[in-house]
């Protein structure tokens, strides 16, 4: 296994923000997602689960069958959100047996 820290840092960032319709502050401590790609969340709304509501705290994933990425929020600022992420990629359909792993943070405007 390959651990490092931020590896991914502005290549997640730039993922979350150009995959989300919107990222917009909902409150001192809460930010409203809606993504255009198959992020999902426990908060997601009932009728469409690429919409929702996170507070300091929770998280959203994005997941396939090689990979997945966690993102927890963990400050909501006045302009911007701050996410903490873990990252895991698996390289054993690719003929390598190894397994990467990235973990860090970072901030995204408001959309």
């Amino acid at each position: 296994m390959e651990q490092t820290v931020d590896r991914q840092k502005d290549q997640l960032a730039l993922h979350v923000f150009t995959s989300m319709a919107t990222i917009q502050k909902a409150g001192d401590h809460r930010v409203h997602f809606t993504a255009n790609q198959a992020f999902t969340s426990k908060a997601a709304a009932a009728n469409d689960s690429r919409d929702f509501i996170l507070a300091t705290g929770e998280s959203f994933v994005q997941q396939d069958h090689h990979s997945k990425v966690d993102y927890k929020v963990v400050a909501v600022r006045p302009s911007s959100v701050v996410l903490e992420y873990n990252s895991a990629f698996s390289h054993l359909s690719f003929g390598k047996n190894l397994v990467t792993k990235d973990k860090g943070s970072f901030e995204v405007s408001y959309k």
